[in-house]
C-alpha cells in the first residue's frame, strides 16, 4: 500500500570540513517538477530491485509551481528509483539512478514531467526560457550561448591582460622607487576594469597605475582584468625589482637571478635543484629541469561522463595529469571505436568492451603509451571493475582571489593511505596547479597545507575509487596576512587604518576587521525614509521587488558619539516613541514632520528632522492635488528583507568603496557556479539598474558601474534565483 506524504522539506546543507567517514543511513533527495499539474497531481517513487529500503510512496505535487520533493533516508549507497505520475490518462515513467557522496552521505536527483503540450527548453523545463540562442553558463563556469542541439556553447569571447613597467621621471631624471605601470591588455569584445595590485605597497583601478616602493627589494605587481559585458577575465602577474638607489626594472632582469636575489649567482643555464631533490638546470623561464630525461608516464584514469548536474550514458573521460609531462604536448586518446581525440570525454555508440590507448610524451621528447580495456554495459554505464593498481588519483589545488607567487603548498597522504609520501608545490602566478597521484590504496585520505607567512591552512579530504571518485579538489582562501580588511590581495585597508562606518562617519578598522567608529567624533543623528517593499516569486526561479503602498521604512543613520545611544521620536502629529524601532500609523497621508533626538552616555545629544508624505498611490513623495486620506503607515527598521525565503547560499563580504562614485566592487562567497543578478534599488523601491554577472563557486570579485545613478541611498540585492542578500550604499 502506498503512503501518502504531505509535509515536504528541502534542506540545502553546506560542509566546510570533513569529520567522518560515509556510513548510512544516506539522504537521497528526489526532487522535480510536472509540468501543467494540477491540484490532485502526484508522482510515485518506488525502489529498483537491490535498493534498500524497499520505498513504495506517493509525493503530493505542489501548485502553483508544480513541484515535489522528499528525502529518503536509504541503506545503500547507490542504488535508484521508478519514478511516474499521471498525465492526461496516460502515465508517464522515468528511471534515475543515486550515487551518495562518500563524503557528504548524501545525492539529489532530479526529474521533470511534461504533462501538457509545452515544448521543454535545453534545460529540459517545459516552457522554459532556456532556448536555442540564449544565454546560458558552461560546466566551466564561462558565459555560453546554448546552441541548435541545446549544448551550452563558451562565446567566443578573450582576453588577455598585460602591462609594461617605466620607471616614473621629471624632464630627463628619473624619480627613485617611482614605477608607472602601463596597460597593454588585450579583449575581443567589450569593455573592462583593470584592478591593479602591489603587494605590501598599494592598489588601485585604472587604464594606468603608478607604484612608490618604500625600499630596494623583489614586489609582485598583479593586474586583474574583468569584462564588464561578459564573463572574461584575465591576471598576470611580474615582480618588480627596485635596487638601493632606487632603480627600477622587471624580474629577469640580469640583475634579479631566479630566485629573486639582486645580482645572485642562479641565472638561466646554471645548475639547481629541483622539487624533488634531484640535479637540474633553470631554463629561460627559471624553471629548474631535471638534468637526466623524467620518465614518461601515460597511465590514466577512466570515469563516467558527467555533465549539467548527471551522469552522460555512454559517456567516458579520460584523466591522464603526471606530474613528469606537465609542459609537453597534450596527450591523445584512442577511444578503441575507431576515434582519437586530445585527453578529455568521449560517448560510444553502443555497448561493448573497448581497448582504450593514452599516448603522451614528456618535456624532453620521450614518448610513451599506456592502454587498458574498458566496459560499458546496456545501459551506458561504466564498469570500474577494470580499475587496478596504481589508482590514478587527480588532486586539484587553488587559491581563490590571488596568491602570491613562491608560496608553498604541501600534499601528503594520511591515515594509514599507502604510498606514505610528502610533497611540497611552489605556485606561480596562476595560483593553482593539477597532478595525478598514483595511490596504492583504493580508498584513502589526503591533506594539503597552504604555508603563508607564518600562519598554515589544513585541509583534509577523502576519496574512494570504489564509489567512482577519481579527483578531489583544495581551495584555499588567502590567509589573513596577505588579505586586507576589504578582501584586497596586499591591500591597505588592514586593522587600525581608517575606514567609514555603516553610517557614513569615520572609523578604524579592529583587529577582527570591523569598522569601529572613532570616539572623538561628535554624535550626529540622522536617518533615511524610503518606500516599503516585498520581494515576490515571479515564476520558478526569479523573484521581483514590488512597492507596499501607504508604508514607509526608517532606516536609523545615527552615527559618532560613544556608540550607546538612547533615542526619541517625534511623529510630527503628537505622538513620541522612545523606542529604537518604534511603528506608528497616521490617520492621513501627510506631510508630516519626523523628528529623531539621540543622546549617547556621554551626554552627547543631536536632533534631526525630515518631512514625509505619499501620493494618490501610496508611494514615497510629495503629494499633488488635494490631501489624500488614506492611513500611512511608517515603521523605523534595523535590517532590511532580501528574499521570500532567504538561505544562506550567498554571502556578501564586503563593497567598497562606500560612498560610491563611479562603481563598486563586491566581494561575495556563492555556494554554486551560474549566474548572479545585481539589482540596484532606490528608496521608492524600483529597481533602477540591473546587471548580470557569472561567478563560480567560492570566493568571487565583481565591479560594477553606477554612472546615470541619481545622487541617494540605495539598496543592491544580488540573487541567483534561490538564494539573495543584500546591502546598502551610498551614489554620490
Amino acid at each position: 500500500m502506498n503512503r501518502m506524504i504531505r509535509s515536504l522539506a528541502l534542506t540545502a546543507a553546506l560542509s566546510a570540513g570533513v569529520a567522518a567517514m560515509a556510513q548510512f543511513p544516506y539522504e537521497v533527495t528526489v526532487y522535480g517538477t510536472v509540468a501543467d499539474c494540477t491540484p490532485n497531481s502526484f508522482v510515485n517513487i518506488a525502489t529498483l530491485p537491490g535498493t534498500e529500503p524497499a520505498q513504495d510512496i506517493d509525493v503530493p505535487v505542489l501548485p502553483p509551481t508544480c513541484s515535489f520533493s522528499v528525502t529518503l533516508n536509504m541503506n545503500t549507497a547507490t542504488g535508484g528509483f521508478i519514478i511516474s505520475t499521471p498525465c492526461q490518462g496516460a502515465i508517464q515513467t522515468d528511471t534515475v539512478l543515486y550515487e551518495t557522496d562518500p563524503v557528504l552521505d548524501s545525492a539529489m536527483v532530479y526529474v521533470v514531467f511534461n504533462c501538457g503540450g509545452t515544448a521543454p527548453d535545453c534545460l529540459g523545463v517545459p516552457g522554459g526560457p532556456a532556448v536555442q540562442g540564449t544565454p546560458c553558463i558552461t560546466p566551466g563556469g564561462e558565459t555560453g550561448v546554448f546552441d541548435a542541439d541545446c549544448s551550452c556553447v563558451p562565446l567566443a569571447v578573450t582576453c588577455i591582460a598585460c602591462f609594461t613597467v617605466v620607471q616614473d621621471s621629471t624632464g630627463n631624471s628619473p624619480t627613485p622607487f617611482v614605477a608607472n605601470f602601463l596597460n597593454c591588455s588585450t579583449s575581443s569584445g567589450g569593455d573592462y576594469t583593470l584592478n591593479w595590485d602591489a603587494y605590501n605597497v598599494g592598489n588601485t583601478t585604472g587604464e594606468s597605475a603608478q607604484f612608490t616602493f618604500p625600499g630596494p627589494g623583489v614586489y609582485p605587481v598583479c593586474l586583474w582584468m574583468v569584462g564588464n559585458t561578459n564573463n572574461c577575465t584575465s591576471t598576470f602577474c611580474d615582480s618588480v625589482f627596485v635596487d638601493a638607489d632606487g632603480n627600477i626594472t622587471l624580474d629577469g632582469n640580469p640583475s634579479v637571478d631566479c630566485l629573486g636575489i639582486a645580482n645572485g649567482p642562479n641565472m638561466p643555464g646554471t645548475a639547481c635543484i629541483t622539487f624533488a631533490n634531484e640535479p637540474g638546470t633553470w631554463n629561460t623561464n627559471c624553471v629548474c629541469i631535471p638534468n637526466t630525461p623524467a620518465p614518461c608516464s601515460a597511465n590514466f584514469t577512466a570515469t563516467q561522463g558527467f555533465a549539467n548536474g548527471s551522469t552522460v550514458p555512454f559517456g567516458v573521460e579520460v584523466i591522464s595529469i603526471e606530474a613528469s609531462n606537465i609542459g609537453g604536448p597534450t596527450p591523445t586518446v584512442d577511444w578503441g571505436d575507431g576515434n582519437t581525440t586530445l585527453i578529455g570525454s568521449h560517448i560510444y555508440a553502443a555497448a561493448g568492451t573497448y581497448t582504450v590507448c593514452v599516448n603522451a610524451t614528456n618535456p624532453q621528447g620521450v614518448t610513451c603509451s599506456s592502454c587498458r580495456p574498458i566496459t560499458i554495459d546496456a545501459n551506458g554505464t561504466l564498469s570500474t571493475s577494470t580499475q587496478t593498481p596504481p589508482f590514478q588519483l587527480q588532486v586539484q589545488v587553488g587559491m581563490t582571489g590571488g596568491c602570491i607567487p613562491g608560496t608553498v603548498v604541501r600534499l601528503q597522504s594520511i591515515q594509514g593511505t599507502l604510498p606514505v609520501f610528502e610533497v611540497d608545490y611552489v605556485l606561480d602566478s596562476t595560483c593553482s596547479f593539477i597532478d595525478l597521484l598514483d595511490m596504492t590504496s583504493s580508498s584513502g585520505w589526503i591533506q594539503a597545507t597552504y604555508f603563508c607567512d607564518t600562519e598554515t591552512t589544513t585541509s583534509a579530504l577523502a576519496y574512494d575509487f570504489g564509489g567512482g571518485s577519481s579527483g578531489i579538489g583544495f581551495f584555499f582562501s588567502n590567509c589573513p596576512g596577505l588579505v586586507d580588511c576589504l578582501g584586497v590581495l596586499g591591500g591597505t585597508a588592514t586593522p587600525g587604518t581608517p575606514c567609514s562606518t555603516p553610517g557614513n562617519g569615520e572609523g578604524t578598522w579592529s583587529a577582527n576587521c570591523e569598522c569601529v567608529p572613532n570616539t572623538n567624533l561628535p554624535c550626529e543623528a540622522a536617518f533615511w525614509v524610503m518606500q516599503a517593499y516585498e520581494i515576490v516569486p515571479v515564476g520558478n526561479d526569479t523573484t521581483e521587488v514590488q512597492p507596499i503602498p501607504f508604508e514607509l521604512w526608517i532606516w536609523n543613520q545615527s552615527s559618532g558619539g560613544t556608540g550607546n545611544y538612547q533615542f526619541s521620536w517625534d511623529f510630527g502629529d503628537g505622538t513620541v516613541s522612545s523606542d529604537a524601532f518604534p511603528t506608528h500609523v497616521y490617520g492621513a497621508s501627510g506631510p508630516y514632520e519626523i523628528c529623531l533626538t539621540m543622546t549617547d552616555d556621554a551626554g552627547c545629544t543631536d536632533t534631526f528632522c525630515d518631512e514625509v508624505s505619499v501620493d494618490q498611490d501610496g508611494i514615497l513623495g510629495m503629494i499633488t492635488g488635494g490631501e489624500v486620506r488614506s492611513a500611512l503607515t511608517v515603521k523605523v527598521i534595523d535590517s532590511l528583507p532580501t528574499s521570500v525565503s532567504e538561505q544562506a547560499g550567498l554571502e556578501a563580504t564586503n563593497l567598497w568603496p562606500n560612498p560610491v562614485n563611479e562603481g563598486f566592487t563586491l566581494a561575495l562567497n556563492s555556494s554554486r557556479s551560474g549566474t548572479l543578478t545585481f539589482d540596484v534599488v532606490d528608496l521608492q523601491g524600483k529597481v533602477v539598474r540591473s546587471h548580470q554577472f557569472g561567478v563560480s563557486t567560492g570566493s568571487n570579485r565583481l565591479t560594477m558601474d553606477t554612472h546615470g545613478i541619481d545622487a541617494g541611498l540605495y539598496m543592491l540585492r544580488v540573487s541567483n534565483g534561490q538564494h539573495s542578500t543584500s546591502l546598502r550604499f551610498v551614489k554620490q
